[in-house]
């Protein structure tokens, strides 16, 4: 009977597995231990969600003719090019409620270490739409592990952002 130690049970690979002692990263990491994130060439918006906005206008209701909420669509905006500007809304949305807008094709960040804005507005059918709120964010972070999601607030803006990146 002979015994041999399991070389992988000293070997550390973090974000990868081990296989005889040799580190197989998962994807989005390299280095012998699997511990170095990769930069990613784009980065993919599948889904912007609206989980909260202020209330009022100030202290107005936002829609003035007939006292309702919001009628809310997202914005997503880097530098001075609108990247995404939803072509549906909610009509009257509760501020607490969350509201999932599915862009169409997916929105493909480019320049994924620069800063992004998101930004919420209130339609208006007869006058100019309100801004709600933003949210300024860099989608990419060396060191984030690459959430499928992520939450973005503001006061009382909350956006949530689902990802899918490109290698």
């Amino acid at each position: 009977m002979s015994c041999t130690e399991d070389v992988c049970s000293t070997t550390d690979c973090n974000n990868g597995t081990c296989d005889n002692g040799t580190c197989y990263c998962f994807e989005g990491y390299e280095g012998s231990s699997c511990n170095i994130q990769v930069k990613p060439k784009s980065i993919l918006i599948t889904k912007i969600e609206v989980l909260g906005f202020p209330a009022t206008d100030g202290t107005v209701t936002w829609d003035l003719f007939g006292g309702s909420n919001a009628d809310i669509y997202p914005k997503l905006i880097q530098g001075s090019n609108t990247l995404y500007n939803s072509s549906s809304y909610y009509t009257d949305a509760s501020p607490t409620s969350a509201y999932a807008f599915n862009p169409n094709p997916s929105i493909e960040l480019n320049a994924i270490t620069s800063s992004h804005r998101i930004q919420v507005y209130d339609h208006d059918d007869f006058d100019a739409d309100d801004f709600v709120g933003e949210i300024a964010f860099v989608p990419y972070n060396d060191s984030n592990g690459f959430p499928a999601n992520e939450i973005l607030s503001n006061g009382d803006l909350k956006v949530r952002l689902s990802y899918q990146y490109i290698w």
